[in-house]
């Protein structure tokens, strides 16, 4: 049962945007420092002002470190595969 329930889930969304936000205490470079929540909530409310949200469309995610802090902002893109999910 647990297994289809996240499996559900998964594939609520065709599209996955995951923008990582993560903000560094020590001073590092790091994406957030570089405008990353912005511009996650900026193709947030874009995405929702196109009504491509919802069911089958598109879902924009915060993302923790992706560790490629001195290259961002970094964002993943990504396509929800719908073959049926298989135990391990």
């Amino acid at each position: 049962m647990v297994l289809s329930i996240r499996y559900s889930i998964v594939t609520y969304y065709k599209h996955h945007v995951f923008f990582c936000v993560n903000q560094r205490k020590d001073g590092e470079a790091c994406c957030n420092d570089r405008g990353a929540e912005d511009m996650r909530a900026y193709a947030k409310d874009k995405v929702k002002a196109l009504r491509l949200n919802g069911s089958g469309k598109v879902r924009v995610n915060s993302a923790g470190c992706l560790d490629r802090c001195d290259k961002g902002p970094v964002i993943v893109v990504g396509a929800i595969d719908q073959h049926p999910a298989r135990p391990f």
